[in-house]
């Protein structure tokens, strides 16, 4: 008993740091994952703020060419168009400063942009109500201000900078993304091959120590099968010790039985019939 301790033991520990590595491994690879997973998270972020810029110019647009659609025409439909595209613009911006809220570079370009927005929700208003007041002539001469080309060319201006902010962030970020998402990759393989090593090398050392126990048993019981041999022919056969030649002889029967003995510090002579 005593000597299959130290052996269990061993497989015990071999075991035991096998399943300590897994689980290392797996929170490593759980904390990869969820930083992996917050770089997606941004990476998501950065698309919407830039699908809100993008709307928020396209409904500025909107405005502008509805209030010339209606200065042309007349059609009241344009004016519905309009405002519509008014709500479409003030919810963009609210979205993009709520989106915005940690990133200064982006909330100091919102007064800007909220400023134009009121300049040119005005110049629309200016322009509907010359267009019904003084007519086409009138109105046209509004749209053709400097002031109306102004706004919308430093509107876009803006429009175009915080796009290009979050652009550059998208670049920074997806590259943090795939970096991340490479170390998860790199974390879960190493955790599986040295798990995968370490129960390989347990099984082996269980495999050396057992094959070791079967031969040290083989030779136990060998060595009980000879004492054995020697005890019975010890007790059953006819022999005797001459110290003067320091030989042992035993009769001719019990020498065809047993043979020659194993432990021979003597010389062996087989007595006559």
């Amino acid at each position: 008993m005593k000597s299959k301790f130290p052996s269990n033991r061993k497989v015990q520990l071999a075991f035991g740091s096998a399943i300590f590595a897994l689980l290392v491994a797996g929170a490593v690879s759980y904390r990869a994952v969820v930083l992996s997973n917050e770089s997606d998270r941004w990476l998501r972020h950065t698309h919407e703020v830039l699908a809100n810029l993008h709307d928020l110019g396209f409904a500025m647009e909107t405005i502008e060419s509805s209030s010339r659609g209606f200065v042309l025409t007349g059609n009241e439909s344009y004016l519905e168009t309009g405002r519509a595209s008014r709500l479409i613009v003030a919810r963009d911006e609210e979205i993009v400063r709520n989106l915005t809220v940690g990133n200064p570079k982006q909330q100091n370009q919102l007064p800007a942009l909220e400023k134009l927005t009121a300049e040119q929700f005005a110049l629309a208003d200016l322009v509907i109500s010359r267009r019904r007041a003084q007519g086409l002539e009138a109105a046209g001469d509004v749209i053709r201000s400097e002031s109306n080309q102004r706004i919308m060319i430093e509107f876009l201006a803006i429009g175009s900078k915080m796009q290009g902010e979050e652009l550059r962030l998208l670049v920074l970020r997806n590259a943090d993304a795939k970096r991340r998402l490479t170390q998860t990759k790199t974390v879960l393989v190493l955790g599986l091959v040295l798990g995968l090593l370490i129960t390989g090398a347990a099984g082996w050392s269980t495999h050396r120590d057992s094959s070791n126990r079967k031969r040290a048993k083989s030779k136990l019981l060998l060595l009980t099968e000879r004492l054995s041999l020697a005890t019975a022919v010890a007790k059953i056969g006819v022999w005797e010790w001459d110290s003067g030649s320091n030989s042992v002889t035993w009769d001719a029967t019990m020498f065809e039985i047993y043979g020659l003995p194993l432990v021979v510090p003597m010389l062996y002579e087989r007595c006559p019939s």
